[in-house]
């Protein structure tokens, strides 16, 4: 028989004895990086983690990062799934559908961004709703990166310089400075032009945007005023740009081209970001950078039927800080 557990110190071992046959990076199975990710208490049970158990068996788990969701002015207690897996003995005999329905009970809403296709039709038979998320770029700084997003990588393409690099030499160095989380908070209000988003507070400002041990880097905040400024970092050779606030497109050129100076050292390759600014997303194809087909796709369960009501055919405001990605 299947049960469904809060992770805690009693279950660290069997875990990890579950982890290690699914994934090869250590954090997924250090509990002091699990507790950490699930914003949860060291030795204490860790409800945003769940286990489910065939006997003393680790056969699958389901990671519930907490965050709170304004929809329509209010906030609710919410969480974002990830890190499903499942035995590979055991898939198809109903132990993801007894995660999801434990998941269901802990927050009043469950998101999730960009499932598979299959898991996507699977979530919106078991009563998720699909909603419309941001579009997804990259801007390749050698040729070779647009190829390699095609799964092609070639040796001669990755040391040519993408041409649209030209238009960068055209701006002064723009005069971007570091600032801190409070001051990125009170820049970064979107309250006012937006109905459905992440409200992040100080907690998640102290869990997201500083770096723990070596496990994550962190994310720094640049500013240079009031109308232009963002969030990112930088790892293995490419910029996630987590979010922005730009006043129209040649102020965003002028942001990328301080990110080129500032890394171009260190070789980046490319930056990588979601935008939802329709203005920008129309040029910037035209401009060297190249847009997903696809946009961000967020799915969305709850049992409060106000709150499907009003979701429906709505946008997520989603930015890289809700991702789990590199964490």
């Amino acid at each position: 028989m299947i049960e469904i557990k809060y992770y805690s110190k009693e279950f660290e071992a069997a875990q990890v004895v579950f982890a290690k046959r699914y994934w090869t990076k250590r954090r997924r199975f250090e509990p002091e990086y699990i507790y950490w990710k699930f914003r949860g208490v060291p030795d204490k049970i860790l409800s945003s983690f769940i286990l489910a158990f065939d006997g003393e068996k680790v056969v699958g788990q389901f990671g519930l990062i907490p965050c709170q969701v304004n929809i329509a002015g209010k906030i609710y207690d919410s969480q974002w799934a990830c890190d499903l897996m499942v035995d590979e003995n055991y898939r198809g005999k109903g132990v993801a559908e007894k995660l999801y329905e434990f998941a269901h009970k802990n927050k009043v809403v469950t998101l999730g961004s960009d499932p598979s296709p299959a898991a996507e039709k699977s979530m919106i038979k078991k009563g998720y709703l699909s909603l419309f998320g941001p579009r997804k770029f990259v801007f390749p700084f050698l040729v070779g990166e647009a190829f390699k997003l095609k799964g092609i990588n070639n040796r001669f393409l990755n040391i040519i310089p993408n041409p649209f690099l030209l238009l960068f030499y055209l701006f002064k160095k723009s005069d971007y400075k570091v600032i801190n989380t409070i001051e990125y908070a009170r820049i970064n209000d979107i309250s006012s032009t937006n109905e459905l988003y992440c409200v992040y507070d100080t907690s998640f400002y102290d869990w997201r945007f500083n770096e723990f041990k070596t496990y994550y880097q962190g994310i720094d905040c640049y500013k240079k005023n009031d109308f232009n400024f963002f969030s990112g970092y930088f790892v293995n050779k490419v910029y996630y740009l987590t979010d922005f606030k730009v006043t129209n497109v040649k102020d965003f050129l002028k942001m990328i081209s301080f990110l080129y100076s500032k890394y171009k050292g260190l070789h980046i390759q490319r930056i990588k970001f979601v935008c939802m600014n329709p203005t920008i997303n129309s040029l910037l194809p035209f401009l060297g950078f190249i847009r997903f087909s696809t946009t961000t796709k967020i799915i969305l369960y709850t049992k409060v039927d106000g709150i499907k009501e009003f979701v429906k055919d709505k946008k997520f405001y989603y930015t890289l800080h809700d991702s789990d990605e590199n964490i």
